[in-house]
């Protein structure tokens, strides 16, 4: 029993209520939690201590007042509940925290019951990564299905190639979703429909009958909509899994939230937003994922793919699109650098490809590593300001800093010369062997450090006397210097590769600080010829332009 039903007067009070309550909802001063779904009944209580219980209801986009024992709300008390009702909604949407994501109207965060008749249940859920919303929802299918399929996998079959052309690093449109349906072994049969422009009501509902009687044969659909009924909304992917026929409202899985299983839509809601924006109103886009008869089995990568270089190029160009930084890419870094265009491909395609070329043909698989990101600051202060900000080191130390866990490294262009080689070795480093000793990072990033800044310590008179392999290779804090010559050694001795190699197979586990590998490599006279080339190291003039030569992997 709504207001409507009473007084003139009381009515008259709350069409004055209702211009308030269409003013927030115009101008977004609502919170989130009243401004979805405003086409259907909503209702929920507050107390109040001057009356009895009150419902708040919506319905479509007006707002009504009643008490628990379904009578009006005197007329005097009208203004005063509506004006409290009123700012309590202004407030939830003045300190709503910023970071929430937007609810469209279409979306209700309600979870069905997996017993209802018509929804495929045992589809689980996955979260997309940033734009992957439909390789999520072929994943979803995929993995019901019994394949352990990853949105990355789904993504690397659509043919974009991040390396090869810039602009496809983004995630699938529905042509790439489609390539990828097919090449996985799904039947998506006509995945265009097109819409009559005489009827266009008509050719949807024509559509979405067909979508259901592939439901009620356990077949679920992707279909590219609107992601709400904003005017700036970006086009989105779901999983259409059931249909509630009492409620007439859609079922599916909504890849964009963590917690975004069996979502419910009304079909009005669902019509209107299905024609997407890339379309322009001319197409609907469904993709059947009717399973064929032999579906490709998911493979594991070991390195990193067009997939993660995407999610790399996304992210970097999301963070420096305000900045004056800009991006290379040299498999397998991501170079970002605020310099000179010139100045930064110089670097780029010099020290970091030719350097890094040299390391991992000698140590390393390229195909086996991961996307590293450099950033190149042009000098100390951008240098400070983007260590903060990724990193959040408000002093970092001079030359560059390292993140092992981001794969990371931040250098200073105006002193970077020495650190960046070294920095580059320790990253490559960390991404064969995890959990590799102090020692090897250091002394292995120092061996291949060009020029003569820390020239000391292949200085034999300036390097402390080497103790034995066990004692230095437990100390948790070792000399640069020992380490360094040591690695050096490794290298010149043509037996760093397979000390690498043996750590490796091995495992850290039973040998976490290399010390046994190390023993085992270099044999039982090992210290004595450690010493002996120690010895026979001299500092010369021209140790500055010389490069340290790589021993070829065997």
């Amino acid at each position: 029993m709504f207001p409507s039903q009473g007084t003139p007067h009381v009515c008259r009070n709350f069409v004055k209520i209702n211009i308030l309550w269409r003013c927030l909802i115009r101008f977004h001063c609502i919170s989130a939690l009243c401004r979805h779904k405003l086409n259907h009944f909503y209702r929920f209580s507050l107390p109040f201590p001057f009356t009895n219980k009150v419902e708040i209801c919506i319905l479509g986009k007006m707002l009504y007042i009643q008490k628990e024992n379904n009578s009006l709300v005197s007329s005097r008390r009208v203004s005063a509940l509506a004006c409290l009702c009123l700012l309590w909604l202004f407030a939830a949407g003045v300190f709503a925290r910023a970071d929430d994501k937007p609810i469209a109207t279409a979306v209700a965060a309600e979870r069905f019951s997996e017993t209802l008749p018509g929804i495929l249940s045992s589809v689980p859920h996955i979260q997309q990564k940033p734009d992957f919303c439909g390789e999520a929802c072929i994943a979803m299918w995929m993995q019901a299905l019994g394949y352990p399929a990853s949105q990355d996998w789904v993504y690397d079959l659509s043919g974009l190639d991040p390396l090869r052309n810039e602009k496809d690093a983004r995630g699938c449109y529905p042509d790439g979703l489609i390539r990828a349906a097919r090449a996985i072994g799904f039947k998506t049969g006509p995945c265009r429909i097109r819409i009559v422009s005489t009827n266009p009501r008509g050719s949807i509902r024509d559509a979405f009958t067909d979508m259901l009687a592939d439901l009620e044969q356990g077949i679920p659909s992707i279909v590219c909509m609107r992601f709400d009924n904003r005017p700036n909304t970006t086009d989105h992917f779901r999983l259409i899994l059931g249909y509630n026929a009492d409620r007439r409202e859609i079922i599916y899985h909504e890849p964009a939230f963590k917690n975004g299983a069996f979502y419910r839509m009304h079909v009005n809601d669902f019509y209107s937003l299905w024609p997407c924006k890339l379309e322009r109103g001319r197409n609907l886009i469904r993709i059947r994922l009717e399973p064929g008869q032999n579906l490709k089995m998911p493979t594991a990568s070991t390195g990193a793919t067009n997939a993660d270089y995407t999610q790399a190029i996304m992210a970097a160009k999301s963070y420096i699109k305000q900045t004056d930084f800009k991006m290379l890419c040299i498999p397998p870094f991501l170079v970002c650098g605020d310099e000179d265009l010139s100045k930064l491909q110089n670097r780029a395609l010099g020290t970091i490809d030719q350097f890094g070329a040299r390391i991992m043909s000698a140590f390393f698989n390229r195909n086996s590593l991961p996307v590293f990101h450099i950033w190149i600051c042009k000098d100390s202060k951008s240098y400070r300001l983007q260590t903060s900000r990724l990193l959040r080191i408000s002093n970092p130390p001079e030359g560059g800093v390292l993140s092992f866990s981001n794969r990371l490294l931040v250098a200073d262009a105006s002193c970077m010369e020495d650190f960046l080689p070294v920095g580059m070795a320790r990253l490559l480093l960390h991404a064969r062997l995890p959990n590799a000793p102090l020692w090897l990072s250091t002394g292995f990033g120092l061996c291949f450090q060009q020029q003569d800044y820390f020239c000391s310590w292949r200085n034999p008179a300036l390097v402390p006397p080497f103790p034995s392999f066990e004692k230095f290779c437990h100390t948790t804090t070792p000399n640069p210097a020992q380490a360094g010559l040591l690695c050096q050694y490794l290298n010149a001795s043509g037996l760093l590769c397979s000390y690498l190699r043996l750590l490796e197979n091995q495992g850290l586990q039973r040998d976490p600080s290399g010390a046994a590998s190390l023993q085992s490599v270099l044999g039982p006279d090992g210290q004595k010829s450690l010493q002996a080339w120690i010895s026979s190291q001299r500092v010369s003039e021209d140790i500055a332009a010389r490069t340290v030569s790589f021993s070829p992997n065997p």
